[in-house]
């Protein structure tokens, strides 16, 4: 068993980046409210020595039979526990139990049956399991203890005392469905030197009596390994199936599998790692040390309750001749990747507030079907450049709180005139104490060209008092909240004075369905029209209406002051959710948690929360996000955090929307505290909204960005028809002094081409109706809307407004619109 422990020692360096993680929660609010928060929390133990190992204990006896774990995450520091693994054991030692922590280096884990459930290293992220999947423990599956080892790289002192630990959450009801782990483990292999191509097979039978369902999986290797790729094969070998394929020099985060992959009774499953020894001079063995190597493909699944083992192993070579049959490509590198490369070798974005650490990006490493997917690929923010000459037109606004781009490429402004929000605007009941001062009376909302910022149209005087947020939906309707007033308006196109619909009750604010208090920003679904507010200020929630004003649904509790400042952060409470965007091909509307440092994304229709995307810095304020939807979609977050100085730190924080992790983020001296933000999904430029004077909207150009579709392929551009890149027979001609003489007579030629062409077209039409026309041929080509003028264009599907005889060449028009629409469709170019 210890040497399974030790392999299983490097099983999670950075477990927990993907779909599974407490930050990053797929379960239903109702699920959620069932679980308990259970701590295993060292004794203030002291390491005595390097590589010391410690265990620990909770008892589960106050469980009546079993319980269920469905998230992980560590209360430790990677510079100070170096790894935790977390043991289910059936019994203890009475020492054991008296002492409270034991050093447990040779194996002396537990007295009874043990096996491991979580593995933790590296400042890795919280884990959440799957939906209705969870892994059993208590007396009644024979793991009424919970011990955790804890193994410290370095000797301490008095005066390091050290309480790492595991926060679980806990549910009494049970899932539908049992977590377990499947290690396939490579036996003695030797590794000879020198040598470029070596492989080194793990193959077993699926024995069990139930299916197994695969849904994440992991590779880990040492500094040798190139690739590693697991395989199913049918009970008749007829068909095989790519479970995973990775490269161990990344990082070695245990990803999701695109599709659950089904393993049924008497399947064989192999795996196979593939080595590169150039330029070591000596033999490397498969073992424990770092010296060693490694052959490991760790598989999570799960299966219907009471149906398989928690653990489950395959441990070498088993299975004669199906090291033969895996596919050829098995031990292909992936293509390099030197970002994803350094950054497994790295450090991290440190966030001591709460223990945790961020990577700048990932590569998801899975493959389902023999089809490898890289989808993943972290994001360049370094061009992003402040554009100090924009805009171009003299823009005098007041303090700007929002901004937003509309589908037609217009860049809207909100504003708050000559008011700014001063501490004691609102009385202690939240009604706003400058109603007297009425309505701003300038423009409040601007309009402009985002290119040049020339300003196009300005509006909304005398109609607001404290403005917040700014959207636009699909049918070019304009929504906007007004804090002072606790109301969302609408204002379509045709009236931009009297709004078309207001929800909420002026000056009164409230938490009913008829209420508001300080909303913050609109979303509008371009399916059915429903509306989204973020409900704000003091309610901290989510409202749903449908497209005529009537309420749907509330979702969202208030966040407490304590979850703030601690690690518990629970999904489903807010503390100001201050922006609200709809991304309706994934059916979520995401929230800018904005004191939470966060962003929670809900159903639409549930409003169970779907993901969570937290900031690398807990200290940082999410003000706003945007969405863009390449590569898979891209969430935008504008950020910022007081400084020292007392000056505010503004930036952008980019996440994959696949993964929830922070790819990439950029903070600049031109940024200091952003209210709202807008990306052109085209350009990649951003358009900020700073509420620190001088008030102004900026412009950042990003010169690295580039705009590409899941399933667009890259190709060469197309360029324009020049002398340069004409075929060299083309380019021949061109030179030779023959063709000077004749080149004003060739372009012209070219010019007339078309036209000719055309004149033709017209000309046999013409002639075919003449041979059935009664007017005599001089005058068929006359056209008698020439005394006339232009007739005036038609507004429905009647006859023209003028007489009904004028309509002399209409038939002639739809005959030629006919024709070369025709020769267009023909036409295979």
């Amino acid at each position: 068993m210890m040497k399974l422990v030790v392999a299983f020692t490097c099983f999670m360096l950075i477990w927990g980046h993907e779909a599974n993680s407490l930050s990053r929660l797929r379960h239903s609010s109702k699920t959620r409210s069932n679980s308990q928060l259970l701590s295993v929390r060292m004794p203030d133990v002291v390491p005595k020595m390097d590589d010391d190992y410690w265990c620990t204990y909770h008892d589960l006896d106050s469980v009546a039979n079993a319980a269920y774990i469905t998230q992980f995450e560590a209360a430790a520091n990677g510079s100070i526990a170096h790894h935790i693994i977390l043991f289910g054991c059936s019994d203890l030692s009475d020492d054991m139990i008296e002492a409270r922590a034991w050093r447990c280096l040779e194996g002396n884990i537990c007295t009874g049956q043990e096996s491991i459930l979580f593995a933790w290293a590296k400042n890795a992220d919280p884990t959440r399991l799957p939906p209705q999947v969870g892994f059993d423990v208590g007396r009644g599956v024979d793991k009424r203890y919970l011990v955790m080892q804890v193994h410290y790289a370095h000797k301490g002192n008095e005066h390091t005392k050290d309480s790492s630990g595991l926060n679980l959450a806990v549910t009494a009801s049970p899932p539908k469905y049992s977590a377990g782990i499947y290690i396939m483990l490579a036996g003695d292999d030797i590794i000879p030197p020198e040598t470029p191509v070596h492989h080194v097979d793990i193959n077993c039978r699926y024995e069990q009596n139930s299916p197994m369902h695969i849904f994440a999986s992991r590779v880990h290797a040492h500094s040798l390994g190139v690739v590693i790729a697991g395989y199913r094969f049918s009970n008749d070998l007829k068909t095989v199936t790519e479970i995973a394929k990775g490269n161990p020099n990344w990082p070695q985060a245990f990803y999701p599998e695109k599709e659950v992959i089904t393993i049924q009774p008497l399947d064989f499953l192999a795996a196979r790692c593939t080595y590169n020894s150039t330029g070591r001079q000596r033999s490397t063995e498969i073992g424990s040390t770092a010296a060693d190597e490694m052959c490991n493909l760790y598989l999570m699944y799960y299966a219907e309750r009471n149906t398989l083992p928690s653990y489950l192993q395959c441990y070498g070579q088993n299975i004669a001749g199906l090291v033969d049959i895996v596919p050829k490509d098995s031990d292909k590198p992936l293509p390099r990747n030197p970002l994803l490369e350094e950054m497994a070798h790295s450090g991290h974005h440190d966030d001591s507030k709460h223990g945790k650490t961020h990577h700048t990006g990932k590569t998801h490493e899975g493959s389902v079907n023999g089809e490898h997917t890289e989808d993943y690929l972290s994001l360049d923010v370094s061009g992003f450049e402040f554009v100090k000459n924009w805009p171009e037109t003299d823009l005098r606004i007041g303090q700007p709180t929002s901004v937003f781009l509309t589908t037609d490429g217009t860049l809207m402004i909100f504003h708050r005139g000559d008011r700014e929000w001063g501490p004691f605007d609102f009385r202690p009941d939240n009604i706003y104490q400058r109603k007297k001062d009425g309505p701003i009376p300038i423009d409040t909302v601007v309009e402009m060209v985002p290119e040049s910022g020339k300003i196009t149209r300005t509006w909304g005087k005398n109609l607001f008092y404290l403005p917040h947020g700014i959207t636009v939906d699909s049918l070019s309707n304009t929504w906007l909240t007004d804090v002072a007033t606790h109301q969302v308006f609408k204002f379509t196109q045709n009236d931009l004075k009297t709004p078309s619909l207001v929800l909420g009750e002026a000056f009164k604010p409230g938490s009913d369905e008829k209420h508001f208090c300080k909303p913050t920003s609109v979303a509008i679904s371009h399916q059915d029209g429903s509306i989204f507010i973020a409900d704000g200020y003091c309610n901290s929630r989510i409202v749903k209406f449908d497209s005529q004003g009537n309420f749907v649904a509330q979702w969202g509790t208030s966040s407490n002051m304590a979850q703030v400042l601690s690690t518990e952060r629970n999904p489903g409470t807010w503390l100001i959710p201050h922006s609200i965007l709809l991304i309706e091909d994934r059916k979520i509307a995401c929230a800018a948690d904005r004191e939470n440092a966060r962003v929670q994304c809900l159903d639409v229709v549930t409003g169970d929360i779907k993901s969570l995307f937290y900031l690398p810095n807990k200290n940082a304020g999410a003000y706003a996000i945007a969405y863009t939807p390449e590569n898979d979609g891209r969430l935008w977050v504008a950020t910022a955090y007081p400084s020292a100085q007392q000056t505010w730190n503004g930036g952008v924080t980019v996440f994959d929307m696949h993964t929830m992790n922070p790819i990439g983020q950029f903070g600049t001296k031109d940024l200091n505290r952003p209210h709202d933000l807008a990306v052109d999904p085209k350009s990649g430029n951003l358009y900020v909204a700073d509420l620190i004077k001088p008030y102004t909207i900026k412009r950042f150009y990003n010169g690295n960005y580039s705009y590409t579709k899941k399933d667009e392929v890259i190709g060469p551009k197309e360029e324009p028809l020049t002398i340069g890149n004409l075929p060299n027979s083309i380019k021949q001609l061109l030179n030779s002094s023959v063709l000077d003489t004749f080149t004003p007579v060739l372009i012209a030629s070219l010019l007339a081409a078309p036209v000719l062409a055309i004149l033709s077209v017209t000309l046999c039409i013409k002639l075919r109706r003449k041979k059935y026309s009664p007017e005599p041929p001089a005058v068929w080509w006359r056209n008698k809307r020439n005394r006339t003028g232009f007739k005036r264009v038609r507004q429905d599907d009647t006859l023209p407004l003028d007489s009904e005889e004028e309509t002399t060449d209409s038939e002639d028009d739809d005959v030629l619109y006919t024709a070369i629409a025709n020769s267009k469709k023909n036409a295979k170019c």
